[in-house]
C-alpha cells in the first residue's frame, strides 16, 4: 500500500469511526426502548436474497426472495458469524428465553429443571426489572416446556408448536395418505424422482392458505398489541416467532404462482419453499412498515434471526389441491446440499446447522454496517436488558453477553461473556454431539463416533474430534485435528470443563421432550390441539 492509498484508507477509517460515535452519542435514549424480536424457523444462512457476508457472493440465495430482510440489512447491522444456540428449534427457544446454554436445562442431568425454571431470569423478567412499565407479548410458535406466563409474558398466542402453522383457516390440516397419493401421481405422469436421503427432513407437502403459516395473522396481532402500548405510552417487547420456514410449505397462491414462473437457481429451486419464504418475508416487511408508520423508529429496536440452520435438502414435494390431499403438482429436485457453502444443515453441529441470518436495526446502529464477531442467540437476554437500562447484577448462569457495545460502534467492540468461547451441546433425547468455537477455530465432537452401539443415525458422526479453521475454511472441509493436536486437546478440555461444571448429560437416554412433558402434565392434549389465537385480546383492558 503506497502512502497516498494509506492516507485515504486512514481518513476513511477515522471518518467511519467518528460517524459511529456520533450515532452512538445521539442515541442515548431517555426512555426505555421498544424491542421487537422476530424469530424465523429453519431459515438457513443462505436462504436470503442479500449477502449474509458481504464479502461472500455465495452467502445468498440465487432463487429465494427476501426483499424486506434485505431492507433490514441495508438500514441496520448484519452479523456474518451469528449462531443459533442449537441446531434444532425447541432447545434454541428455551436457551434464548433463559439466556442459558441448553446444556444447563434441556440437556442437563437434572430432570427437575422444569420445576425450577419459573424462578429463573427470562427476557420479559429482565425487561420488567429494568422498568416495571414494560409489556411483553408472544405471537406465533412457542415450543417451550413452560407456559408463556411462567416466563412473565403478559399476553401470548399460547403453547403452540409446529402444528399451529400447518393449518387451513386456523384448523390443523390432516395429510394422511399423501405419500401414497404422490406415488400414484408419479406413476401416472411417468416420474421417477431422484433418490434423496429423506432422513434430513420431514416428508415435504405444499398447499395454499389465505394466511400462510399464520405469518400475517401473528403480525396483525402483534401490531394491535404494539399500537396499544404506544397509545398507553408503555415500552414493549414483542416476540414474533414464525412457523415458517418449517415444513409443511404453506403459501399464498400469489406467491406460489410467482415462483412457478421464475427461473430456477443452481443453489435453490423449490418454488413452493420459495413462496413460503416470500410470504414470511412480506410479513416481516409489515412490521418494519408499522414501526415507520407509528413514528417510533427513534426508540425501537428490531432483531431478526433464525432458530437454526436450514434442512440439508428437500426431497420431492407434493403440492395438494385446495380442499383435499389430492396431489395436483410436484417439484422434483436434484439439489443435495441447500446450505452451501456451509456444510450440512439442521440437526448437525457443522456451520450449516448452527450459523443463521441475524440482523439488528434501531437507534444508534449505523446503516449497512457489518459485525464479524461470533455472536449467539444467548446474547439476546443480556443485550435486551442492557438496552432497557437494567442496572442489577445479572445471574452468573447466563452464557451470553451484551451486544450493545458492537451495535453502537459499527460492529466493533468487546462482547463480555462468562467464557470467551461459544459452546453448543445436545444429548439425552438426542444423539450426543457438541461443538465449541474459540476465535477462528471450531471443534466438533461426535460422542458416539467410536462407539455407536445400536444407533445408526447419520448424526453419530465418523470421527470423535474434528477441528476446523473457520477463517480459511468456513466449508469445514479440512479437518486439522491430526495436524494440530494441541489445539484440538485445548478446545476439547475447555468444552469438557464447561459440560462438567453445568452437569450436562452426555449420553443418549431417550428422555421425553420438555415441551411434550409440559403438555401432558397440564392436560393440554397433543401439539395438534394447541392452535394460535385468531385475534389479540388485551390483558390490559379489563
Amino acid at each position: 500500500m503506497n502512502r497516498r492509498t494509506f492516507m485515504k484508507h486512514a481518513v476513511s477509517v477515522v471518518a467511519g469511526s467518528l460517524a459511529c460515535q456520533k450515532v452512538a452519542r445521539a442515541e442515548g435514549a431517555k426512555k426505555p426502548p421498544n424491542i421487537i424480536y422476530i424469530l424465523t424457523d429453519d431459515q438457513g444462512w443462505t436462504s436470503v436474497s442479500y449477502r449474509s457476508d458481504p464479502n461472500r457472493p455465495n452467502s445468498q440465495s440465487d432463487y429465494l426472495e427476501t426483499p424486506h430482510m434485505a431492507r433490514a440489512a441495508r438500514t441496520g447491522m448484519r452479523f456474518t458469524d451469528a449462531y443459533a444456540p442449537n441446531p434444532i428449534c425447541s432447545p434454541t427457544r428455551h436457551a434464548i428465553l433463559f439466556g442459558q446454554n441448553a446444556a444447563r436445562h434441556v440437556y442437563g442431568k437434572d430432570l427437575a429443571w422444569i420445576k425450577k425454571a419459573p424462578a429463573w431470569l427470562t427476557i420479559p423478567k429482565a425487561l420488567k426489572e429494568a422498568d416495571p412499565a414494560y409489556r411483553a407479548a408472544h405471537f406465533g410458535k412457542w415450543h417451550v416446556g413452560l407456559m408463556p406466563e411462567d416466563l412473565r409474558f403478559d399476553y401470548s398466542d399460547g403453547p403452540t408448536s409446529n402444528s399451529a402453522g400447518e393449518t387451513v383457516n386456523g384448523v390443523y390440516r390432516e395429510k394422511d395418505g399423501v405419500e401414497a397419493n404422490l406415488a400414484q401421481y408419479n406413476k401416472k405422469h411417468g416420474i421417477t424422482p431422484p433418490t434423496l436421503n429423506g432422513r434430513y427432513s420431514e416428508f415435504p407437502v405444499h398447499y395454499a392458505d389465505g394466511d400462510p403459516k399464520s405469518a400475517f395473522g401473528m403480525t396483525r396481532r402483534a401490531e394491535t398489541f404494539m399500537r396499544e402500548c404506544v397509545k398507553d405510552k408503555k415500552p414493549f417487547f414483542a416476540y414474533i416467532a414464525h412457523f415458517a420456514t418449517h415444513l409443511d410449505m404453506v403459501s399464498s397462491k400469489k406467491a406460489s404462482s410467482h415462483f412457478k414462473n421464475k427461473e430456477k437457481g443452481e443453489k435453490h429451486d423449490n418454488p413452493f419453499y420459495a413462496a413460503m419464504v416470500k410470504d414470511m418475508d412480506s410479513s416481516i416487511g409489515c412490521v418494519l412498515d408499522f414501526v415507520k408508520e407509528m413514528n417510533i423508529a427513534d426508540n425501537t429496536y428490531v432483531f431478526i434471526m433464525s432458530d437454526n440452520g436450514g434442512v440439508q435438502h428437500i426431497a420431492q414435494t407434493a403440492s395438494l389441491a385446495d380442499d383435499s390431499n389430492e396431489v395436483v403438482d410436484s417439484h422434483e429436485t436434484s439439489l443435495v446440499w441447500r446450505n452451501l457453502p456451509l456444510r450440512h444443515g439442521k440437526h448437525e453441529f457443522y456451520e450449516g446447522g448452527l450459523r443463521v441470518p441475524f440482523l439488528v436495526l434501531g437507534p444508534g446502529i449505523e446503516e449497512n454496517s457489518v459485525c464479524r464477531q461470533p455472536v449467539t442467540g444467548l446474547d439476546l437476554l443480556p443485550t435486551f436488558a442492557d438496552l432497557a437500562g437494567h442496572s442489577m447484577q445479572l445471574p452468573t448462569e447466563l452464557d451470553g453477553g451484551s451486544l450493545v457495545p458492537v451495535l453502537r460502534n459499527c460492529g466493533q467492540g468487546a462482547i463480555r461473556r462468562n467464557r470467551d468461547v461459544l459452546i453448543f451441546h445436545q444429548a439425552a433425547n438426542r444423539i450426543p454431539i457438541s461443538a465449541i468455537r474459540k476465535g477462528r477455530y471450531k471443534l466438533v465432537k461426535h460422542w458416539l463416533a467410536e462407539n455407536p452401539g445400536d444407533l445408526t443415525s447419520q448424526y453419530v458422526g465418523e470421527k470423535l474430534l474434528e477441528l476446523y479453521d473457520l477463517s480459511e475454511d468456513v466449508e469445514e472441509r479440512r479437518d486439522l485435528s491430526v495436524k494440530m493436536p494441541e489445539r484440538t486437546k485445548e478446545l476439547d478440555n475447555e468444552l469438557m470443563e464447561f459440560l462438567k461444571e453445568v452437569h450436562a448429560e452426555t449420553k443418549h437416554t431417550r428422555r421425553k421432550s420438555a415441551y411434550g412433558t409440559m403438555l401432558k402434565a397440564r392436560g393440554l392434549g397433543s401439539s395438534r390441539t394447541v392452535m394460535a389465537k385468531p385475534e389479540y385480546k388485551s390483558p390490559f383492558r379489563r
